[in-house]
């Protein structure tokens, strides 16, 4: 995504990234991305900025996986032979 080596991303650099990626957004989306990211208010995403909206939290880790907990070995056996049609 950074073409130039710069350590940081401009608002092109960041649509180009994101279509390369193979997303598509509507470009005020896009925008609105870049500014929520752009915490200092630069013009441009340093890599600690965007290392910071990627990070999950511990408590965004629990609650995404405890849906997909498995309690007993039985819902195990049925979810593989579901997902494997056996």
């Amino acid at each position: 995504m950074d073409v130039d080596h710069s350590n940081w991303l401009s608002l092109k650099e960041f649509r180009n990234g994101i279509k390369d990626f193979g997303l598509s957004f509507p470009e005020s989306s896009v925008e609105e991305l870049f500014s929520y990211i752009d915490k200092d208010g630069q013009h441009g995403i340093l890599f600690n900025e965007f290392l910071e909206a990627l990070r999950v939290t511990e408590e965004e880790f629990t609650n995404y996986y405890s849906g997909a907990n498995i309690d007993t070995d039985e819902e195990f056996v049925k979810m593989m032979k579901t997902a494997w049609k056996i």
